[in-house]
């Protein structure tokens, strides 16, 4: 979901359902978005109609030792 063309977008949502792809965004791990993807599905999916509404990028955390 996070590389890609518009048509592989448009494929990808034949194959899956909307369900799927909101799960995935739900349960995304740091790094497997970009901010512009992460942005792109959270408005292509109708979870984000403001830019308030997107929740933060999923981001690594390093603990110290």
């Amino acid at each position: 979901m996070d590389i890609g063309t518009w048509e592989d977008v448009r494929h990808i949502e034949r194959l899956v359902s909307q369900g799927c792809l909101v799960d995935v965004l739900r349960d995304a791990q740091p790094g497997w978005f970009s901010p512009r993807k992460w942005n792109f599905w959270h408005y292509r999916l109708g979870l984000a109609h403001r830019p308030e509404d997107i929740p933060p990028l999923p981001v690594r955390r390093v603990h110290g030792s």
